[in-house]
């Protein structure tokens, strides 16, 4: 029998908080960011494996927002936005965040803000 295997999964939270700070606020306009398809953001707000291209999209995209990010005392890596999983061992996190109060401040606060809606022409 083959051992599980482990895989990266995205810190669901951080990747909105982040996105949302730098103006993506729907999944198509993540997946824009990223280079992937819709479906392969939702996966990864699910939970699921991420591919090396997803990674690199996510870090990379992420990267071109560092002044607007660094704002918020949020860096831009691959420790800060995923994680490893472990089938039947949970999660072992990479570092684990200094600031999970004020993410979940700034969540809230994004969450509370009203959304812009487009003007039919």
């Amino acid at each position: 029998m083959k051992p599980a295997k482990a895989h990266l999964a995205l810190q669901t939270h951080l990747f909105v908080l982040m996105t949302e700070l730098c103006g993506y606020r729907t999944d198509t306009a993540r997946a824009t960011l990223v280079g992937v398809d819709r479906t392969t953001i939702r996966r990864a707000r699910d939970g699921k494996p991420v591919s090396a291209e997803f990674v690199c999209g996510a870090v990379l995209g992420l990267q071109r927002h560092i002044p607007r990010l660094a704002a918020f005392g949020l860096t831009v890596s691959i420790d800060a936005l995923f994680v490893v999983r472990t089938p039947g061992a949970g999660v072992r996190r990479l570092p684990e965040p200094e600031r999970r109060g004020e993410v979940a401040d700034l969540l809230a606060e994004i969450a509370a803000r009203p959304r812009r809606t487009r003007r039919a022409a």
